[in-house]
C-alpha cells in the first residue's frame, strides 16, 4: 500500500491534503466537492477498509490509523 504520509500536526484535513490522497487510492473525482467525511469514507473503502471516519463507531474505537486525530477529536471534548 502507498499511503501519503500523514503528520500528526496535521489533526485538521485540508482540501488539497485530501484530493492528492483520493487521487492516491484511485477515488473517483465525483466525490472531490462533497462533504470531508463522505471522501474520507471513499478514501478507506476503495483502499479496502471499513470506512467508519466520523461515524458512531469512533466513540468505541482504539484504532490508530491515518484519520483518527480527526475523527476522534470530537470525542475527547464530549467525553471531558
Amino acid at each position: 500500500m502507498n499511503h501519503l504520509s500523514f503528520s500528526s500536526e496535521d489533526t485538521d484535513l485540508n482540501a488539497e491534503y485530501l484530493r492528492k490522497v483520493a487521487i492516491q487510492a484511485g477515488v473517483s473525482e465525483i466525490y472531490f466537492g462533497l462533504p470531508e467525511k463522505v471522501l474520507v469514507r471513499a478514501i478507506q473503502k476503495q483502499r479496502g477498509e471499513e470506512p467508519c471516519f466520523l461515524s458512531d463507531q469512533r466513540f468505541g474505537c482504539r484504532k490508530i490509523c491515518e484519520w483518527s486525530a480527526g475523527c476522534q477529536k470530537l470525542k475527547a471534548v464530549w467525553l471531558r
